[in-house]
């Protein structure tokens, strides 16, 4: 008697063969694949402008216009965002401006001895007093009264500006510390002075009448360790002794070696702050 499950055993095929392999893509399948996206992205366009042509005049406006205000609700959201970070950063230096010390010159230097100004020997000035004052909202660190340029300038021109044109100060200076140096806070004013200096003089003529100018500058910093300068220039005035001058004295005088006394006054143009 046959074993009929014996002839159906070999005669069946397995039931879970092992999965073939994928075929490698070749270049030229891949090319066709390309183009046949390609050829699809085209009708999609096409298809898109026929719909959009199919549409009425009304009904492409209403499109446009939602378009258009589309964009507009993302312009308006940047330039808002822009306006904000504009206004913050404002509001930062103006708390910054409040909070912070401003030292200025409160009076024009003074002159505390005479001065002498001979065309050989040179230009003496004795000691001088200096004012300085926080009118700030802080305390100023790091005060630094300095006197800068003193210059005798020909009332009879050169035609260079270095004979010819007053001096003026740099507020962006770097001056090294000096026992000068002290706090100041708000609403203080004080009046530090500088020894007698000596400086040369440009060629002068017999009997020509010269000018005297100064720079002032004064440098400090603020609580974050920022640094600050206000500078200005003055020019001197002697006396008169015409009861009639409206002026309060002359600024033309001889460099004939005669001690003189004068007063500064603020000179236009030369001022600057940092």
């Amino acid at each position: 008697m046959e074993n009929d499950d014996t002839k159906n055993s070999k005669g069946e095929t397995p039931a879970d063969p092992s999965p073939v392999a994928p075929k490698k893509q070749t270049r030229k399948e891949r090319s066709k694949a390309n183009e046949t996206s390609q050829k699809t992205h085209k009708k999609e366009k096409h298809g898109l402008w026929r719909n959009w042509k199919a549409l009425s005049r009304t009904r492409q406006v209403e499109l446009s216009f939602l378009g258009l205000v589309a964009i507009g609700g993302i312009g308006y959201l940047i330039a808002y965002i822009c306006v904000s970070v504009w206004q913050g950063r404002q509001a930062r230096a103006i708390a910054q401006m409040e909070h912070a010390p401003l030292v200025i010159h409160s009076r024009p230097p003074e002159l505390l001895m005479p001065f002498t100004c001979d065309a050989k020997d040179g230009l003496r000035t004795g000691n001088m007093q200096s004012f300085v004052k926080n009118i700030g909202n802080a305390t100023a660190f790091d005060v630094n009264p300095f006197f800068g340029t003193r210059k005798i300038i020909p009332e009879k021109k050169r035609g260079q500006p270095f004979f010819d044109d007053p001096p003026v100060g740099d507020c962006g200076a770097k001056i090294d510390k000096t026992p000068m140096d002290f706090p100041l806070p708000p609403g203080v004013e004080k009046s530090p002075q500088l020894r007698q200096s000596v400086m040369t003089l440009p060629p002068l003529s017999d009997g020509e009448t010269v000018q005297l100018y100064i720079t002032e500058c004064v440098y400090y910093s603020d609580d974050s360790a920022i640094k600050h300068g206000t500078c200005d220039t003055y020019r001197l005035f002697l006396p008169s002794s015409d009861p009639l001058d409206r002026f309060g004295g002359s600024p033309s005088f001889f460099c004939d070696g005669v001690p003189k006394m004068g007063r500064f006054t603020e000179s236009i143009g030369g001022h600057c702050q940092k």
